[in-house]
């Protein structure tokens, strides 16, 4: 309508829906980057609390055994 072809017209409408579709595939890619992100952290975050859990459940008790027979043992004023 501007004096353009029609050729030239339907490539500069086509590069246009080109250019659309690539800011969809973008947007599109960034939101899964940052789901992807947030389940690492998730991950990590359930890993750290899985070992903080054991250290607590498992631990903890042979901790408390050898403190108590450090102390029966007279060691534990030598420390």
């Amino acid at each position: 309508r501007a004096g353009l072809s029609i050729d030239l017209a339907q490539s500069m409408h086509d590069a246009i829906q080109e250019l659309r579709q690539r800011e969809k595939q973008a947007r599109a890619l960034a939101v899964l980057e940052a789901e992807a992100k947030s389940a690492r952290l998730a991950a990590v975050a359930r890993a750290l609390d899985a070992v903080n859990a054991w250290f607590i459940i498992e631990r903890l008790p042979v901790l408390l055994f050898m403190a108590c027979v450090f102390f029966m043992l007279g060691i534990a004023s030598h420390l």
